[in-house]
Order: C-alpha cells, then sequence, then structure tokens
C-alpha cells in the first residue's frame, strides 16, 4: 500500500471518538485516569444526554472553551459519558462496559453531570448537576476545579 493511504487509515483507525461540540468521548477510563495522573490533574467526567438542550449549553458554552484554552486545559482532562449510548468503554478497574452502564454504576441519571474523579475513579469533589444559574455556572465550574485539584494534592502528601 502507498504510504499515504497507510497515513489515513492509521488516522482514522486510531483518532480519539468525539461527542457533540468536539468533546473527547470517554472510551478508557483506566487510560485517562492514568493520563491525568501524568499531569496532576482532576478526570472531569460529563454525563451527557444528546436530547439535552442543558448538556450543550454546558459543553458548548464551558467546557469546549476550556479544553481550547491552553492554559486551563492543563487543570483539567475532559471527557463525555452519554447515558443513552451502548458506546463501548472500559471502566476504572479495566472491565468492558459501556456508556449507559457505567452511568447506571455511578447513579447518574441527571443531566448535565460533572464528575470529577482522582486516578483511582474515587469522586474528588460533589457533583455539579443541571446548569443551575447560568450566569455564575463558569465561576462554580472554576471553583469545582479548583477544589479537586486541592483534593489531589492532599491525596499526594
Amino acid at each position: 500500500m502507498q504510504p499515504f493511504i497507510l497515513a489515513l487509515l492509521w488516522l482514522a483507525t486510531s483518532a480519539a471518538p468525539v461527542a457533540a461540540g468536539g468533546l473527547a468521548l470517554a472510551r478508557d477510563l483506566t487510560a485517562d485516569a492514568a493520563e491525568a495522573q501524568r499531569r496532576e490533574t482532576p478526570l472531569l467526567v460529563m454525563f451527557s444526554r444528546d436530547d439535552c438542550p442543558y448538556c450543550d449549553v454546558v459543553r458548548d458554552g464551558y467546557l469546549v472553551p476550556l479544553v481550547e484554552d491552553p492554559a486551563e486545559s492543563e487543570r483539567v482532562l475532559v471527557r463525555v459519558i452519554n447515558l443513552g449510548h451502548q458506546t463501548p468503554l472500559v471502566d476504572f478497574s479495566g472491565r468492558p462496559s459501556s456508556h449507559a452502564e457505567f452511568a447506571r454504576a455511578q447513579g447518574v441519571d441527571f443531566v448535565p453531570t460533572l464528575r470529577f474523579f482522582d486516578a483511582g475513579g474515587r469522586m474528588l469533589v460533589p457533583d455539579m448537576v443541571g446548569l443551575m444559574l447560568e450566569d455564575f455556572y463558569g465561576s462554580y465550574l472554576t471553583a469545582a476545579i479548583g477544589q479537586a485539584q486541592a483534593k489531589l494534592a492532599n491525596l499526594a502528601d
């Protein structure tokens, strides 16, 4: 095969799945947790649904700008779980699962929910559930990221 075709095939098969809006879908939480640990950041998982307009606001208005800002994206690793999907997933213990099964196991049934995890899959801070007050959502998100980072730092001591 020609090198160009091989490169195209490699790109098509190696690209991380992407949720609407450009955020990476969770596919291997064990690997994501290891990456977050390497970077010394929390793993933020957004639990979402395709038919959730509030999820669109949180994703497009807050999380996409966060991951697109080089300084901010260093503070947290973001992944998306779609509650209504059977998308294959490896959970924190390395077991095969799906997005829907993982959300059920986590007890998440209201969206949007933002949950901050450490490398072991433990929650770091209380969930951010719903859109809350949109005028203050950015401040709430910034505070939650800071609290999750502080909790990680305390666990490392």
